[in-house]
């Protein structure tokens, strides 16, 4: 940053005055001012709490959310379109986390804090990659968030396929299963203890609708003594 000294060599006239108070202006507006952060608007982004501890929010350094409770999903937070630094500190202090996403104004982008440790978390971002479905078809994919959970299995019905299958298994917490495709039309997912079937003992169940052409997500999320599934996606 430019260095000025305002120690006249001569008489202070008005003209000089005026001078000197427009090279201060000038320093102040010098590169060392804070570079241009991403919180604006053009872009979504949400993030959804896995872990046991609450966090805020921020992107760029800019406080976007104060507190997001366990179990919880944030609601559309306005950000500038590109590469976005998402932190999530812990409540109460601790380590913070970060991830980095690709903020565009096609579809929100999303990051899930993830703990069993109350005030440790990690971030992670929920990437979309193999969403796309085949023209006429539709996709689901389904997300392990719940950080109290004991061993689950997640199950879906889907239009071509009326009987409970499970998405993957084991379902490790913290774990994204690939995009299922199918028909479209209305699906079935359940949550089970592992090796449980929806028959006798879900945990939790939810039913949507899916169009051609769309891929959801569902997450896996803890509720009161037990879990819930909640759409990520409208």
């Amino acid at each position: 940053m430019p260095r000025f000294s305002l120690r006249p060599d001569g008489p202070v006239t008005l003209g000089r005055r005026a001078a000197l108070v427009t090279l201060v202006a000038a320093g102040l507006a010098c590169s060392d001012s804070p570079s241009e952060s991403g919180v604006g608007t053009g872009a979504q982004l949400r993030v959804v709490n896995g872990a046991t501890t609450p966090v805020a929010v921020w992107v760029d350094g800019k406080s976007l959310l104060g507190t997001l409770d366990p179990g919880a999903l944030s609601p559309s937070l306005s950000v500038a379109p590109g590469s976005r630094r998402v932190e999530l500190r812990p409540a109460g202090g601790g380590a913070a986390a970060t991830a980095q996403v690709d903020a565009t104004a096609q579809a929100p982008q999303f990051v899930a804090a993830l703990g069993t440790t109350t005030g440790a978390v990690s971030a992670v971002a929920l990437a979309d990659t193999g969403a796309i479905p085949a023209p006429g078809t539709a996709k689901l994919q389904a997300v392990h968030l719940a950080a109290k959970a004991p061993a689950i299995y997640v199950w879906r019905k889907q239009p071509d396929f009326p009987t409970p299958v499970t998405f993957m298994f084991p379902h490790p917490y913290g774990m994204s299963t690939s995009y299922i495709q199918a028909p479209p039309g209305t699906w079935e997912v359940y949550v089970t203890p592992a090796g449980g079937d929806p028959s006798r003992n879900t945990l939790a169940h939810i039913s949507l609708t899916i169009a051609a052409n769309q891929a959801r997500r569902v997450a896996v999320l803890d509720s009161a003594n037990t879990v819930r599934i909640v759409p990520l996606d409208p």
